[in-house]
């Protein structure tokens, strides 16, 4: 049962007329929802809190969907090590893991905005100094073009890798759209 309903499929048999329908009920796996919200917490007291409930928590043979959220009254999101919890949780014996933390925000690292807004103006401007030395025919290389071509190229090569992207479709991935960037299309 899925919300309140039998899951499953039909076999049916026919030959010019259907002779036989029959149901084939499929059991779905449980799931467990954890959330887990880090307002007002330390990274290192938001780990222990999230540790302690992958350890707790019922999750043999169900898919487990952990959701964490909040903004980190100290330290960085990084120093919260997701792949270990991730091993807590795998070591419980569930079907499946989900991690999901892209709404985990730190003070520290809004205050840091401020920062990435200057590093990305160095960037461009070290782009600018360093374009007038390109020898190419390609115009979006050359020039102001060209600065802004590096400056999302550069974007581009920093894209991480996705949950549950393999590495050969990140490489693809980033190797897609780094020559989408720079104007170079597969020949068809």
């Amino acid at each position: 049962m899925a919300k309140g309903e039998e899951r499953g499929f039909y076999l049916v048999e026919f030959d010019r007329r259907i002779t036989n329908i029959n149901f084939e009920a499929i059991e779905v796996a449980d799931v467990v929802e954890l959330e887990y919200s880090a307002d007002e917490r330390s990274s290192r007291e938001a780990l222990e809190e999230i540790q302690k409930v992958a350890r707790s928590t019922d999750i043999h043979g169900k898919v487990v969907l952990l959701k964490v959220g909040g903004q980190l009254a100290s330290g960085h999101t990084s120093d919260i090590d997701f792949s270990e919890i991730r091993k807590t949780l795998l070591s419980r014996g569930p079907i499946s893991v989900l991690l999901n933390y892209s709404q985990l925000t730190s003070r520290e690292r809004s205050l840091a905005t401020g920062l990435q807004r200057s590093a990305q103006a160095t960037e461009r401007e070290m782009f600018s100094r360093r374009i007038g030395s390109v020898t190419t025919s390609r115009p979006n290389l050359r020039g102001e073009r060209g600065v802004g071509t590096s400056v999302e190229l550069l974007k581009t090569l920093k894209a991480e890798k996705r949950e549950n992207e393999n590495k050969a479709d990140y490489q693809d991935r980033t190797e897609r759209a780094g020559l989408s960037v720079l104007g170079i299309g597969e020949e068809p």
